[in-house]
């Protein structure tokens, strides 16, 4: 794909551009990310980048990387947007505009594309906050007595990968991507700031120098006290920080478990940005994750994507959903953005649909509570 603008065209990348793009990521970010985020730029992930050329030169990458996620046993096609990066001499020259104006034809295809950055940004492009995270602060207070501390040992990738493999089977829901690049994630965990602990059965990571818990499994009994032991080795450090976090998927996990029993706040935040693609796909999709939830009622809802026409009605017939590509004369007529905020957002359908009937059964099926885990995010 090469699309000309009046100082730089955009492209795919290629092999060769490796070198080069990744020191424009590292130089913008000013971070190891080509150490950190290794996975993301072998040969088979090279070509998953958009790059803004001025003079032969990389002055902008943007990552697009196709990869799946699964609710229940529901696949979805997705891609996840990533190392957005434009260096500093070209800034308000439209470079990251040209590079998303490209991406976006692209991001149709996939049921949905996911990101995190600025919302008015992303907003412009399709892109709308919805998702759900829980959120939970808690003290020693509030957690039981940490297990005497020979019994905890720190999480190794070497030895435990086995256990992040199971955590993803186990999942409710989870992005997917193959297990030599879930592998290759962690083997860079120390450069990510990932720290952990075992005990037992059951394990827990964390990050920001092991303020915020983002993953664990096991038994909900022994993941309370490998979030005491956390607690405990929070207060040894410099400083004496007393508050712990864990952020979290909005499904039952034994985790949520051990949340649940032992918080002192919680609230449910927007997990990321999403956008809507290939609407009949992704409805397709979500209707089939749903379906289990719904036994009864009938009706149809239309829905058309007025910045590609495409068009999909959602129709449940005893109980039974379908998607039918096309749309009636009835139908909502919405932008990306809008239409992505039905299908992930945080807001009462009733304000983007006004006059959905209440027993509508897409209510069973939208918005979708999509969680994507810290060890993912790109």
């Amino acid at each position: 794909m090469n699309n000309t603008s009046p100082s730089f065209r955009i492209r795919r990348a290629i092999p060769a551009d490796r070198a080069e793009m990744v020191q424009v990521l590292d130089t913008v970010f000013k971070m190891d990310l080509g150490g950190q985020l290794c996975h993301l730029f072998t040969d088979e992930r090279i070509g998953d980048h958009f790059l803004a050329e001025d003079a032969g030169r990389i002055v902008g990458v943007t990552g697009l990387y196709p990869h799946q996620f699964r609710v229940g046993s529901v696949m979805f096609a997705i891609g996840g947007v990533g190392q957005v990066a434009t260096l500093e001499e070209m800034r308000g020259r439209g470079v990251m505009a040209g590079i998303l104006r490209a991406l976006c034809p692209a991001a149709d295809a996939f049921d949905f594309v996911w990101l995190g950055g600025d919302r008015q940004r992303y907003g412009r492009y399709g892109w709308e906050i919805g998702g759900a995270r829980y959120v939970f602060d808690t003290t020693a207070k509030y957690l039981p007595a940490p297990p005497p501390a020979e019994r905890v040992r720190p999480f190794s990738v070497a030895r435990d990968m086995a256990r992040v493999h199971q955590w993803i089977a186990n999942a409710p829901q989870t992005a997917v991507f193959p297990a030599r690049e879930i592998d290759m994630m962690l083997a860079t965990a120390d450069k990510r700031g990932y720290s952990g602990w075992v005990l037992g059965g059951s394990f827990i990571l964390a990050r920001e120098k092991g303020t915020i818990i983002f993953m664990g499994d096991g038994s909900a009994d022994e993941l309370a006290l490998l979030l005491a032991h956390a607690a405990r080795e929070l207060q040894s450090q410099p400083g004496g920080a007393t508050k712990l976090t864990i952020e979290y998927e909005p499904d039952p996990t034994p985790l949520l478990d051990a949340c649940r029993a032992h918080y002192r706040h919680m609230r449910i935040e927007p997990e990321e940005s999403f956008r809507v693609g290939n609407l009949v796909s992704f409805l397709r999709n979500a209707c089939a994750a749903a379906q289990p939830r719904v036994s009864c009622g009938a009706g149809r809802v239309s829905l058309i994507n007025s910045d590609n026409n495409q068009a999909a009605t959602v129709v449940c017939a005893g109980g039974r959903l379908s998607v039918a590509a096309g749309a009636g004369s009835d139908a909502y007529r919405l932008n990306t953005r809008d239409l992505s905020g039905v299908c992930f957002g945080a807001y009462p359908l009733d304000l983007l649909l006004p006059g959905l009937p209440a027993d509508a059964p897409i209510r069973q099926v939208l918005p979708l509570r999509i969680g994507v885990n810290r060890v993912f995010w790109l």
